[in-house]
C-alpha cells in the first residue's frame, strides 16, 4: 500500500512513522521517500489499521494505492 504524508518533512519524520508501523507488524517492509512525502509499505495489517498508527505518530497519512 502506498500513502502520501505530506507533512513528513525530515529523516526523524519518516523514522517515527516507520516505527510506528512496525509497532503493529513487526514484519512490515516501510520504504519511505521524503523527495515525494510518499511511503510505501508492505504489511499484513490493513490499510485502515496503518493510517491509524501513522496518524497516531502525529501526521496525518491519505491513501494513495491499498
Amino acid at each position: 500500500m502506498q500513502f502520501l504524508i505530506g507533512d513528513m518533512t525530515c529523516g526523524h519524520c519518516a523514522g517515527a512513522i516507520s516505527k510506528a508501523i512496525v509497532a503493529i507488524d513487526t514484519g512490515a517492509d516501510v520504504r519511505i521517500d521524503l523527495a515525494t512525502k510518499v511511503a510505501n509499505i508492505v504489511t499484513a495489517a490493513d490499510a485502515q489499521q496503518v493510517a491509524a498508527a501513522i496518524t497516531d505518530a502525529g501526521y496525518t497519512p491519505v491513501l494513495q494505492r491499498a
